[in-house]
């Protein structure tokens, strides 16, 4: 799989990177925080099974 970084732009202080992966246009970024937590109510600490976690949305 060939990677490349097209460009790093600030948005609101952000980093945003867009890479491209093929024939797609990846855009990554950092949250600030966290945007999902492990659903405490389901398996045990929100891991079912094995090592399999289970996430909320926050």
């Amino acid at each position: 799989m060939d990677l490349k970084i097209l460009s790093r732009r600030i948005v609101d202080g952000v980093s945003v990177y867009e890479i491209l992966i093929e024939e797609r246009v990846l855009i990554i970024t950092a949250s600030i925080g966290h945007d999902f937590d492990l659903e405490k109510e389901k398996g045990k600490w929100g891991v079912i099974e094995k090592y399999i976690p289970v996430f909320k949305v926050l």
